[in-house]
């Protein structure tokens, strides 16, 4: 079963990170969204059951202290430990796929969730994702963020 998706992304997304995070993501353009980044990190998170499928999320470090800082009430990154930023941008997909699969195919389907991972990648990932298909582009102030959901039945 294809599930329809489209919309509710940019939803669900924007509402988890007011949520959890205090933080506004608005919908980019791929224009809005550099073609390159250094070192970007990708958290991704798999699931399984009424359909099959994974939630990617790529950004720079810069938003994943961002959602640290606002997630664990630090003041700025040097009260972070080395693991939080990892840790929180985690967390912000594991709710993002939660509520992105319940909005999409209601409460009654079960999904099997794996344990987000965490890879800090280079530049052709980033660019690959931003080109792909399935990608949802956001921006949070000026730092952008890609989602990439790949679903099948």
């Amino acid at each position: 079963m294809q599930l329809e998706h489209h919309d509710k992304i940019y939803q669900v997304f924007s509402d988890v990170l007011e949520n959890l995070a205090f933080m506004f993501a608005e919908q980019a353009e791929k224009d809005d969204i550099p073609e390159t980044i250094s070192k970007s990190i990708e958290v991704g998170i798999s699931f399984s059951g009424y359909a099959n499928g994974a939630l990617k999320l790529i950004t720079t470090k810069e938003v994943c202290n961002e959602v640290a800082i606002n997630l664990l009430g630090c003041l700025d990154a040097s009260d972070l430990n080395p693991d939080s930023a990892d840790d929180a941008i985690k967390e912000l997909i594991n709710i993002t796929c939660g509520q992105f699969l319940t909005a999409t195919a209601g409460t009654k389907p079960v999904f099997n969730l794996k344990p987000p991972t965490v890879i800090h990648t280079d530049q052709s990932t980033w660019k690959n994702m931003r080109d792909d298909d399935s990608s949802y582009l956001f921006k949070i102030d000026d730092e952008p963020i890609i989602i990439n959901i790949k679903i099948a039945a």
